[in-house]
C-alpha cells in the first residue's frame, strides 16, 4: 500500500536533531518553504538512504508524475534525476522493468 511506503520513506529521510540545527526553513507561502543552511558543511554534505526496491519504485513513480505535470524546479531537478537513475537491487513479479532499470509499471500485490 502506498501509504505504508510513504510513511517508511518519511521515517528514513527524517533529519537528526543535529542536522535540524544546521537547517533554516523559511515559509514562503502556499505551503512552500525556502531551505538554507547555517554551515558550508551542512550545505555540501551528502546523505544516503537505504530504500527498498518498493520504496524506490514508489519514488520513481512520484518523480514521473512530477515530470509529466511540469511540477519540478531548477532546485529539485538534481534530486529527481538521482532517484530516476538509482538502479533497483531486486526485480520482483510486481515490477516491470527493462534492462536499463527504468520502471515502466508497478502493480500492488493483491490487486
Amino acid at each position: 500500500m502506498n501509504i505504508g511506503l510513504k510513511i517508511s520513506i518519511s521515517e528514513k529521510v527524517q533529519l537528526t536533531d543535529a542536522e535540524q540545527k544546521e537547517v533554516v526553513s523559511t515559509p514562503i507561502g502556499n505551503g512552500e518553504y525556502e531551505i538554507s543552511f547555517k554551515t558550508v558543511e551542512a550545505m555540501t554534505s551528502i546523505k544516503t538512504f537505504d530504500f527498498t526496491d518498493k520504496e524506490l519504485t514508489y519514488l520513481k513513480q512520484r518523480v514521473d508524475y512530477i515530470d509529466l505535470n511540469g511540477m519540478f524546479s531548477a532546485e529539485t531537478i538534481d534530486t529527481y534525476a538521482k532517484i530516476i537513475d538509482e538502479p533497483l537491487v531486486e526485480i520482483d513479479d510486481n515490477i516491470s522493468a527493462p534492462l536499463n532499470n527504468e520502471v515502466t509499471s508497478y502493480k500492488e500485490p493483491g490487486i
